[in-house]
């Protein structure tokens, strides 16, 4: 919705905004696409997840300038894996 807002008002000034290549051949390209995260419950990351991890924990390492967050974001990832399990586990089993 931004995005409409700032065409729209570039477009009132008379300004052309600039596309980006793929734009202007597909007018419904967009720079964002979806990466799925696989965690199996063991813990176990899944093959496009590892290297994805990997090159968001550089850019979180890069823009903080704190190397632990690298580490920070594999302990939030390994407790919401944990929780989950203990979720499954506690709907299966009346206490």
């Amino acid at each position: 919705m931004a995005s409409l807002v700032l065409k729209m008002q570039v477009a009132s000034q008379g300004i052309q905004p600039s596309l980006h290549p793929q734009e202007a051949i597909d007018p419904h390209w967009s720079p964002l696409y979806f990466q799925p995260v696989a965690i199996e419950t063991t813990g176990v990351y899944g093959k496009s997840t590892a290297p994805f991890l990997s090159g968001l924990s550089k850019k979180l390492v890069d823009v903080s300038g704190d190397p632990r967050e690298c580490l920070w974001l594999h302990q939030r990832l390994s407790l919401a894996v944990a929780r989950g399990n203990a979720a499954s586990i506690l709907t299966c089993v009346q206490v």
